[in-house]
């Protein structure tokens, strides 16, 4: 999985490319100071933003100051005036705030979809499903080839654990 943002001991950095000099670059994110780091490799980047980090949480120390925090836990979000109202009446329907609402639709937006794992699981399952149904064609095909093309059923066939006959088109036990 690729991300364009670095994460390590709370903080966020970005990470860019500069073409024209071939190397990769960023700096912490939502933090009131410029902090920045580059290097010319992935690995290497991830290296100098470590110790970017490092080195910003120790001046910090040194100083007796708090480090910036990344978030206050509220922002301004602009949306159209159909979904303001529509959000409106949702919340007053479920006696609950607007806040709670969008807070509401956030958290489940951040965590982990149950629908998605939901997804993930029937596909898992259709896999097995298909290579458990490869696996048994191609038994199958092994053994039609060692069997006669045209069966001959009238002669008895054994099941697991009893005889069948096939008579006017049904199976019939035979114990």
């Amino acid at each position: 999985m690729s991300s364009k943002v670095l994460n390590y001991k709370g903080q966020i950095g970005s990470v860019d490319w500069d073409t024209e000099t071939n190397c990769m670059y960023g700096q912490l994110m939502y933090i009131n100071d410029l902090v920045t780091y580059e290097a010319c490799s992935p690995a290497e980047l991830q290296k100098e933003f470590e110790a970017a980090v490092d080195d910003y949480l120790e001046t910090c120390s040194e100083l007796g100051v708090e480090p910036n925090k990344p978030f206050k836990g509220s922002f301004n979000v602009r949306i159209g005036a159909d979904l303001h109202k529509q959000i409106a009446f949702k919340a007053a329907e479920q006696d609950i705030s607007i806040n709670d609402a969008v807070t509401r639709a956030i958290a489940q937006y951040v965590e982990d979809d149950p629908q998605q794992k939901f997804l993930d699981n029937v596909n898992d399952q259709i896999r097995k499903h298909v290579y458990q149904a490869s696996l048994y064609a191609s038994s199958v095909h092994k053994v039609r080839e060692t069997r006669p093309s045209t069966p001959d059923w009238s002669e008895p066939f054994e099941g697991l654990t009893s005889t069948y006959s096939i008579k006017v088109g049904r199976v019939v036990n035979e114990h």
